[in-house]
Formats: C-alpha cells, structure tokens, sequence
C-alpha cells in the first residue's frame, strides 16, 4: 500500500517587502539589522546617523519590523529622535517622491499599531508639536490614521488637570483633523467656561478661580466654527 508523503510548508516572513511599490533592494539586509541593533542600544553614543541612514536606504517603507522598532522609539528620551521617528512613520503612510506607495503589509502593519497606540505616545505627538511647529503636519497624518487617537484627544482636552498648553494644543489638533466627535465635548466646554466668566464679571470681588483656563476660549471657539463649517 503507497503511502502519501506528509508535505510540510514553511513560511518564512521577509524582513523587507519588495514590489510594485517605492523602490529598494535586498542587500541592505545585514546593514538594516545592524543600524535597528545600534538605534535600541543604550550604549549607542550618537544614534542619529543611525537614524539619518534607515531615512536615506527608505528601510522603513520595506520593513515591517523597521516600523515595529521605531515605534518603540516614539518614547525615546531624544526629543531629536522623537521628531525624527515621527516624520518617518507618517512618511510611510503617503506616497514617495516618486508617488509610489510602501508596501500594503508595511502600510497596514503601521496602521495596525496606530489602531491600539497607547495615551502616551498621544502625548509625545502633542509634545512635539509644541517643542517645532514644524512637526505639526506630520503629526496630523498619523492623527488621521486613527480614531483612538482622536478619543485620546478628546480626554486630554477634557481633563482639568492637564496644563493649558498640551489641552489647547490637543483642540488644535482636533480642529485640523476634523474631529467631529468633539463638538459635543467642546461645546460643554465653551459653555462652562463663559458661566465661569458671566458669574465672575458679575461678582466685584471674585478671587478669579481657574482664570487660566478661561484662556482656553478663544480657541475653543475657533476650532468649533471649524469642526461645524460645511
């Protein structure tokens, strides 16, 4: 009696994706490992020109494990290498120079992290945005990439402890990627805070409590009026 032969498949992921897509080549294999090695090393004296060559060979545009270790950078004590990491990752989610995109495995595991991205690295977007405005449009891509992002917005927004500074910023952000979800939020807000101010102009001696946060009004205002424009 013949027996069939059990026939085994191996899988072996890539480290890098090539295809129809940005351009790029295989040998850069050993170097892609050994600058993620050097970019995670504490030891690591200057890792910027390790970061400055996976921007240069695109690495992160073929690798879904490129995309993974940076992420983990976005809490790296280097405001320099936040930015940097920031402005790589939202590069991956738009075409290149060349108006090709990653790969779709890249693109949807970048995306994938971005649907359960943690508060923290909310903050860290925020952060940078205040430490270079020019940070911004970078940050918003990676805003618009995720609803969980926008739901963290919105609690930073709403939380009365957090500093005015990272809360008005949080309303910015959430007016220049269209939150609609907000405007109920934000409407309470600018409901509160003129009572706060009604009742203080007409009490002569009010001692002017949580004056600060009225600051945050005008923005307010301004990012409803965008939120409701049609």
């Amino acid at each position: 009696m013949e027996i069939n032969p059990i026939i085994i498949n191996y899988y072996q992921p890539a480290l890098l994706n090539i295809g129809e897509v940005s351009s790029g080549i295989a040998e850069l294999f050993p170097r892609v490992w050994r600058a993620l090695e050097a970019l995670v090393d504490p030891l690591t004296q200057d890792r910027q020109p390790v970061l400055d060559w996976l921007v240069d060979s695109n690495a992160a545009r073929f690798s879904p494990l490129v995309i993974y270790m940076l992420t983990t950078r976005l809490q790296d004590p280097e405001p320099g290498i936040r930015s940097n990491v920031l402005k790589i990752l939202a590069g991956v989610l738009v075409p290149d120079e060349n108006g090709l995109l990653a790969p779709e495995s890249v693109r949807q595991f970048l995306l994938f992290h971005f649907s359960r991205i943690q508060k923290t690295d909310v903050y860290t977007l925020l952060d940078l945005i205040n430490i270079d405005p020019t940070n911004e449009p970078y940050a918003i891509l990676v805003c618009k990439s995720s609803h969980r992002i926008g739901d963290y917005l919105i609690e930073i927004l709403s939380e009365r402890k957090e500093s005015l500074v990272i809360r008005k910023q949080a309303a910015l952000v959430i007016g220049k990627v269209g939150y609609i979800d907000a405007i109920p939020i934000i409407e309470r807000l600018i409901m509160r805070l003129e009572s706060r101010v009604n009742g203080q102009q007409s009490m002569l001696y009010s001692s002017m409590d949580g004056s600060e946060e009225i600051n945050l009004l005008p923005t307010l205002k301004s990012v409803l009026n965008a939120l409701q424009a049609p």
